[in-house]
């Protein structure tokens, strides 16, 4: 039963760093299009 906990939490922290990663690259791209508009 510990195995099976351990390999929740993996599963469980390799989906939040993956959403945390999406969710950075989708806010980069949303805060550099008004800057860009911006600029030009």
């Amino acid at each position: 039963m510990a195995q099976h906990s351990a390999l929740s939490t993996e599963s469980g922290l390799d989906r939040a760093l993956a959403i945390a990663i999406l969710a950075g690259i989708l806010a980069g791209l949303f805060l550099d299009k008004p800057s860009r508009y911006e600029l030009t």
